[in-house]
């Protein structure tokens, strides 16, 4: 496995050998083993509901949402794998906003396509509060947008507030 983002304050992003579409996000400590286990098994148990996304024959990963979780040897929750966002063909929500950045990355000038980026913002919102998740801290850096077709991948999502079993809520990191 390599290194395919440092992530944020909570862990790294890992390349997984021979599943080329998830990524692995390892935790930088192992002190929150427990909590984070509850949080992510909340997670598994109740995934927002978006419907796949393909154009040309090609899949858009919608948002980064817990697939498994990683233990070690001592059954310690260390992780998580997610699927993978292909990086390279998406750009932060923020790039959209500034016509000099759209110019220098060639993204679409049309104002149809900032509406389109817009809307699926707020349906991927709101399809994560039907599910009882609350983003809490939505920022650009966690929004990133497909160049070719507007569509939204969201990112950092065991950042979020989780509605688990019984109305059971586990709060936002940060």
């Amino acid at each position: 496995s390599e290194i395919v983002n440092k992530g944020g304050a909570e862990g790294k992003i890992y390349s997984v050998k021979d599943k080329p579409n998830l990524v692995a996000k390892i935790f930088h400590s192992k002190q929150k083993s427990s909590s984070n286990r509850k949080k992510l098994e909340a997670m598994l148990h109740n995934p927002p509901v978006f419907p796949p996304v393909s154009k040309d024959g090609e899949e858009y990963v919608q948002i980064a949402w817990p697939v498994a979780i990683l233990e070690d040897e001592k059954s310690f929750c260390v992780g998580y794998l997610m699927p993978l966002i292909d990086m390279k063909k998406a750009v932060s929500l923020d790039h959209l906003i500034q016509k000099a950045i759209r110019k220098k990355l060639e993204l679409p000038e049309k104002y149809a396509y900032r509406i389109f980026a817009a809307y699926n913002t707020a349906s991927m919102v709101a399809a994560l509060h039907k599910s009882g998740h609350y983003i809490v801290d939505l920022k650009p850096s966690n929004v990133y947008v497909y160049k070719d077709t507007m569509m939204v991948a969201m990112l950092d999502c065991d950042g979020f507030s989780i509605k688990g079993e019984y109305n059971n809520r586990f709060p936002a990191e940060f």
